[in-house]
């Protein structure tokens, strides 16, 4: 049974980009795991473990949610964490163009997937983010603040948004790794 989300890759130009700002994080005594570069992505939606026999449906559920907007830019640009200052379990670079097109489209994913017996994902405001670490408890915390506050204005670049891809992500000691499933023009 695959483990799925729905996400918005990063362009393979921006794998250097997050490799960088990684780097500065990795040169802390924090406690984190880092995501891998060449996978970067926007969540869009988490769906977790789906029987094969409902992949169809979720195929349906991206072709419907890319129906709501056009190709669009996203420019990705500052820090910040989750899920506050006090408490931090990730570290991520945010989106600065892009927001009312992504939250479309993540309102959209999560309006067709209840028609469709796709969970629905618990209450909470969508904010598109990349995840660059995760942290695994408070040790270091003050320096991920530090870094988060001195690259605050950082910005990473913008690429065009055409594609929504449903991934399946398969855990191992290593990390992640993501393979595409399907693909939904935009």
């Amino acid at each position: 049974m695959p483990r799925l989300f729905v996400s918005v890759d990063l362009p393979p130009q921006f794998e250097p980009k997050v490799r960088d700002l990684q780097s500065h994080l990795r040169g802390t005594r924090a406690d984190l795991k880092f995501t891998k570069p060449e996978q970067a992505h926007l969540t869009m939606k988490f769906i977790g473990n789906t029987p094969e026999e409902s992949l169809e449906d979720v195929a349906d559920v991206l072709d419907d949610a890319a129906e709501t907007v056009e190709p669009f830019r996203v420019e990705l640009g500052g820090t910040g964490v989750f899920p506050s200052r006090e408490y931090v379990s990730v570290v991520w670079i945010g989106v600065r163009e892009g927001v009312e097109e992504l939250t479309r489209l993540h309102d959209a994913l999560e309006k067709h997937s209840v028609g469709r017996g796709l969970a629905d994902e618990a209450e909470h405001d969508y904010k598109p983010h990349v995840t660059l670490a995760r942290m695994g408890s408070g040790r270091g915390k003050s320096e991920v603040l530090k870094f988060v506050d001195e690259n605050e204005d950082v910005t990473l670049g913008s690429f065009e948004t055409k594609k929504l891809r449903l991934k399946s992500s398969v855990l191992r000691d290593d990390g992640s790794v993501h393979d595409t499933v399907y693909e939904a023009e935009l």
